[in-house]
């Protein structure tokens, strides 16, 4: 279960509708996605997620694998 404390920040960011790699603008929060810079799903602070699409989290998750 996830702590209330990330839930509040996990709405907060997804209260932005664009993508803040390539700027897509969101007609449904559904089309995207928190992704943890760092990699460490553990680490939820506010300065390591930021809102991604879905194509640029696949990317970025692809790229950090390599």
């Amino acid at each position: 279960m996830v702590n209330n404390s990330i839930q509040r920040k996990y709405r907060r960011l997804l209260a932005k509708v664009t993508c803040e790699m390539c700027g897509f603008i969101a007609k449904h929060v559904c089309q995207l996605d928190i992704h943890h810079k760092d990699g460490d799903h553990n680490n939820n602070r506010v300065d390591n997620l930021i809102v991604l699409c879905a194509n640029c989290h696949r990317l970025e998750t692809y790229l950090a694998s390599k």
